[in-house]
């Protein structure tokens, strides 16, 4: 299952890549008013919390890892300012600036498409949004520096860390994008990576929820918020035969599967829940029951899906 070299654009026809570029763009849209620097924010005050709860420990000074910090590496911004000694992987190139040096290395690591797409994106979006993230850390953590710490580019199952130098590893809606290959040699990696008692909080959306086929019109925003929208395509549809693709790689991972990965590196799962339990089950009718009886409850419901790692070495 290879996945391409920028695993955010997939082999669909042009159909879907019109449908799914319109619907990036509107998702943009909609964060300038929906505002996502708050569920950021939330974030890492979540790290922070699960850290002290299983480490003992607080994120300011924690060495640590994002996989797959993103096209803006909001939360590499925010851990900075948090005070974590973090370094981040992401196997695309961001887009920060507009200088011909960074188009011409997005186009060669991410290829054209992506290209566009980021162009379009920086030049209506971004720099609005970082103001807003700017100002948002300004008032969550008065006095410190604007920075994104350290960024790597490249896949984080190549990446080369010493053994057990990492209080924590952290990843957002990123391993259901790498191939089932790339996840084992990362995980086993992590283990290598974390120090005893240290943990991973690893949050993939699940590809049997109901946004888990990631076609815009299912995002978990767009369930959430705005569950009764008229879509063209069905609730499950990737689940009920697949009538409409994303223009994105994923790896079809189900959240057993996720669970079995886990476990076979190594890890001890001290905690498991999706972000928003029952996501869809307004839209969950006998019929869609009926057709989907092959998958339990907690598959059907499953999107972000928070599983906090430990070593079952260091266990206890």
């Amino acid at each position: 299952m290879p996945a391409p070299a920028a695993p955010s654009t997939g082999d669909v026809g042009l159909r879907e890549k019109a449908r799914e570029w319109l619907g990036f763009f509107e998702r943009h849209r909609r964060r300038v008013a929906d505002d996502e620097i708050p569920t950021l924010l939330s974030d890492v005050e979540e790290y922070d919390s699960l850290l002290q709860r299983f480490c003992g420990r607080e994120l300011r000074g924690a060495e640590m890892l994002e996989i797959g910090f993103g096209v803006q590496a909001e939360r590499m911004a925010i851990l900075h300012a948090a005070g974590a000694r973090a370094v981040g992987v992401d196997i695309e190139v961001p887009m920060f600036d507009f200088r011909p040096r960074t188009l011409r290395e997005v186009q060669r690591r991410n290829g054209f498409e992506r290209l566009v797409k980021s162009a379009g994106r920086h030049l209506l979006f971004d720099r609005a949004a970082k103001r807003r993230l700017e100002a948002a850390i300004a008032e969550k953590y008065p006095g410190s520096q604007f920075g994104y710490g350290k960024l790597v580019i490249g896949d984080a199952a190549d990446l080369d860390l010493p053994d057990a130098s990492l209080d924590l590893v952290t990843s957002e809606d990123v391993f259901e994008h790498m191939t089932p290959d790339s996840i084992s040699r990362a995980v086993a990696k992590i283990h290598r990576w974390l120090r005893p008692g240290a943990v991973a909080l690893i949050r993939p959306n699940i590809y049997t929820g109901i946004s888990g086929g990631h076609l815009r019109e299912w995002s978990v925003n767009a369930v959430r918020d705005r569950p009764e929208e008229p879509r063209e395509s069905a609730p499950w549809d990737h689940l009920r035969g697949a009538h409409f693709r994303p223009n994105t790689f994923l790896n079809e991972l189900t959240r057993a599967d996720y669970r079995t990965a886990f476990t076979d590196a190594g890890f001890e799962i001290l905690e498991e829940r999706p972000r928003y339990p029952e996501l869809g089950a307004s839209l969950m009718t006998p019929e869609i029951r009926a057709e989907l009886s092959q998958w339990p409850d907690e598959e059907l419901f499953s999107n972000q899906t928070l599983f906090v790692l430990r070593p079952a070495a260091s266990a206890g």
